[in-house]
């Protein structure tokens, strides 16, 4: 099913009079991570799902350093971790409200994940306090990207909305049953079909929440076709203390280097 198809089948799970991101939020989400799919896959980072992003943000648009670091890439806000605006600020003429912290956890992941040593998985890069010049962290983050695409590990979130945050942005709380009727539609309706597509090695499930709503798919999808999985906590808030959250950065570190070569 298509990405638009696969959006119009989730509007029946939104409350009569509510509001979830439009598709073109939808799309350049999507526009933005299929621009680092690799072509060949090792290893999937299944999260929840981007920020959601209302009309006014989305109308934001890049104007500094993105053509020196990457041409043509996209260009409208939106609050992903592929949209290099998200949490850079300077990047804009007129920045999206709320945009000071940005999606700063994943990049730890993402750091994680092509990092060499365990013991040094270089989150000063792509940090502020780490490396305070924009545009020497904003190569930092390309390069990150880079080296993704290149050992075949990719983001895929398991809803194609923004269910993250949906209160704040549209004055909603989505319950947890929708959140989970999403994620299950989302699956089966597009995301399992690139999963089949790129055969990776392994999955990382990013969160509790989005491995229990998915148990079921995912222990089907290792039962046909070999691949295994992890299920790792989410790291926004407060996942237990400093050590416990370094621990789980490490462990995508071993298992990229396991199945990402």
């Amino acid at each position: 099913m298509s990405l638009a198809a696969t959006y119009e089948r989730l509007k029946v799970y939104v409350p009569r009079g509510k509001q979830i991101d439009s598709f073109n939020v939808v799309k350049q989400v999507e526009e933005y991570r299929q621009w680092w799919r690799p072509k060949q896959a090792s290893v999937y980072l299944l999260g929840e799902s981007h920020v959601s992003t209302n009309d006014k943000d989305f109308s934001s648009e890049i104007t500094r350093y993105q053509k020196d670091l990457s041409p043509n890439y996209p260009t409208h806000f939106v609050r992903a971790i592929y949209c290099l605006g998200s949490g850079e600020s300077k990047m804009f003429d007129r920045a999206p409200e709320s945009n000071s912290g940005g999606t700063w956890q994943f990049w730890r992941i993402f750091s994680s994940c092509i990092a060499s040593n365990c013991d040094d998985l270089g989150f000063d890069k792509i940090i502020k306090n780490g490396t305070p010049n924009t545009y020497r962290r904003l190569l930092n983050k390309i390069n990150i990207l880079k080296e993704m695409q290149r050992k075949g590990i990719w983001l895929m979130d398991s809803s194609i909305i923004g269910i993250a945050q949906n209160e704040k942005n549209y004055g909603w709380k989505m319950r947890q049953d929708i959140k989970e009727k999403i994620i299950k539609t989302c699956w089966d309706s597009y995301i399992l079909k690139q999963i089949l597509e790129d055969k990776p090695k392994h999955i990382i499930v990013i969160g509790t929440g989005v491995g229990k709503a998915l148990a079921w798919r995912l222990s089907l999808l290792k039962g046909k076709t070999g691949i295994t999985y992890t299920a790792l906590p989410q790291p926004q808030g407060d996942r237990g203390d400093a050590e416990q959250q370094l621990e789980t950065y490490r462990e995508y570190q071993r298992i990229c280097s396991l199945y990402a070569k």
